[in-house]
């Protein structure tokens, strides 16, 4: 039997209260209901966001205090959008070289 328009905003509310209740956890405190937080909290339950994903995001940007002091959960969307579409680069356990001086468009040119 399908679901009909009342129950499946119902389940998209209860999911954005976990993710709210999440976010708060992870943040030591009750975040304020700004547009950005349920902007990012709707964001999130659309997209289906698994709470490990959701829970891990916010770990790494806590991690970094410059981004911390920016976070929203539609910060957090952003971001785990961002890692989720980045390919990881295949490197066998070398970092790739870089090249600053400019000097190796010059070689590869002759």
């Amino acid at each position: 039997m399908a679901l009909t328009a009342r129950q499946i905003q119902r389940q998209t509310e209860q999911r954005i209260e976990e993710i709210l209740a999440l976010y708060a956890g992870k943040i030591g405190r009750k975040p304020s209901r700004s547009r950005a937080n349920m902007d990012g909290a709707i964001k999130l339950a659309q997209d289906d966001a698994s709470d490990e994903d959701i829970g891990t995001t916010i770990d790494a940007i806590l991690a970094d205090s410059f981004m911390a002091k920016n976070l929203t959960l539609t910060f957090v969307h952003s971001k785990l959008d961002a890692l989720a579409r980045r390919p990881k680069p295949i490197t066998n356990g070398v970092a790739p070289r870089k090249d600053f001086t400019g000097m190796g468009r010059m070689l590869k040119a002759n």
